[in-house]
């Protein structure tokens, strides 16, 4: 398991600003033989996930093409979000409709449904995101596990004092508590300066925290909508994709 868990962080090397790696750097990052890396590359290679372009030099493979497509064709909340994003982009001048899904410490845009010309986000489908900025982020954070949160104040302390989420791991907690004990959650110009986030939490079957659902307009809109009726729309609109999933799961269990 730990030799196919480095296997797999070779991946994380290739990024927007490093798309292409040679085997040299990457044993060197890694610290590993020229020959563990070379295995770790052809076994990748043999799956799509990674390239070969010849010279020692790799890029990421065609696999993740593939599995983007899979993705946008089978996930369960990809497949529930359109009609709740519809009905609230109806409430709004401008805006747009996301849900960010949790893996590992970060999220990643998974869907966006969008009002035409609506407001730019910086957090496109696939871009991955930090979990201490934005109401799409603390929503999650907030319904972690008191152990995870512990160990991820830990690991980023300076990273969450920077963003004002708590100068000790009493405080941190406190203000997730806070956070989690909200339907929605608000936040106005942390990721972007002229937007404004209402945020709900999406939970697996087993009522883990998958995500959130997210709407998001301009703050100039913002200063005009009855926030009110907005934050209830959204809780709704997730509490009903939130029912769907469990409703998925007890079917399931009928039949098993």
């Amino acid at each position: 398991m730990a030799s196919a868990s480095k296997m797999l962080s070779l991946l994380d090397a290739f990024t927007v600003e490093r798309p292409t790696r040679d085997v040299d750097e990457l044993a060197k990052f890694y610290g590993l033989t020229i020959s563990t890396i070379y295995r770790y590359l052809k076994l990748l290679c043999e799956y799509g996930l990674l390239s070969s372009l010849g010279n020692g030099e790799y890029s990421l493979g065609p696999r993740a093409i593939e599995l983007d497509r899979q993705i946008r064709l089978s996930d369960p909340l990809l497949q529930l979000a359109p009609p709740h994003a519809r009905y609230l982009l109806g409430l709004v001048e401008h805006g747009v409709v996301a849900i960010y899904s949790l893996y590992g410490d970060r999220l990643i845009s998974s869907y966006q449904l969008r009002k035409p010309e609506a407001l730019d986000i910086s957090y496109e489908r696939g871009r991955p995101m930090g979990l201490f900025r934005g109401s799409a982020a603390k929503v999650v954070l907030a319904n972690l596990s008191r152990t995870r949160l512990t160990r991820i104040y830990g690991e980023q302390h300076q990273e969450i004092k920077a963003a004002d989420m708590g100068e000790s791991l009493s405080v941190f907690l406190t203000k997730l508590g806070e956070i989690r004990r909200q339907p929605i959650f608000e936040t106005a110009g942390e990721l972007d300066k002229r937007s404004h986030g209402f945020a709900a939490p999406l939970f697996d079957a087993e009522k883990r925290i998958l995500g959130s659902f997210n709407l998001i307009i301009p703050i100039e809109e913002a200063d005009k909508v009855d926030h009110d009726s907005l934050r209830h729309a959204v809780a709704r609109e997730a509490a009903a994709m939130n029912a769907a999933i469990q409703k998925k799961r007890k079917a399931k269990a009928a039949i098993g």
